[in-house]
């Protein structure tokens, strides 16, 4: 769609905007685990670059989808605990995305209900 640059191409009917590519690693892991493929390719995530531009590239996403859309992201705090709580196990691993691709989050555990109720609605609304 005009105006984006190449990588933020709305493709599908549902958009996710995350902070950058951790956070896709992150939502795609969870997604992964709570949600049947077809299910979760139903969304698309797509990184803005950065914090502070989500309100720019939330702006573009919605002039190119014609609709608003949500943006999901977390805050520097909530990912210096992360990244400590990383840094504390067996097998450390630097990134949160990453981390979540190799199993590190127990996706089941109530602290991400939130989450994953907010994912499930996404991926099951209908257009």
């Amino acid at each position: 769609m005009s105006g984006l640059p190449g990588a933020m191409r709305v493709e599908r009917e549902r958009v996710l905007l995350v902070e950058g590519a951790d956070e896709v690693n992150f939502v795609v892991a969870l997604m992964g685990r709570h949600f049947d493929g077809a299910a979760a390719a139903a969304v698309q995530v797509i990184p803005v670059g950065g914090r502070t531009r989500f309100r720019e590239r939330l702006r573009a996403v919605t002039m190119a989808a014609e609709r608003r859309e949500r943006a999901l992201h977390s805050t520097n705090r909530d990912k210096s605990f992360a990244h400590a709580w990383l840094a504390s196990c067996r097998d450390p691993v630097a990134r949160v995305g990453e981390a979540a691709r190799q199993g590190a989050w127990n996706f089941d555990h109530p602290a991400f209900a939130p989450l994953v109720r907010f994912v499930q609605r996404l991926v099951t609304v209908n257009p």
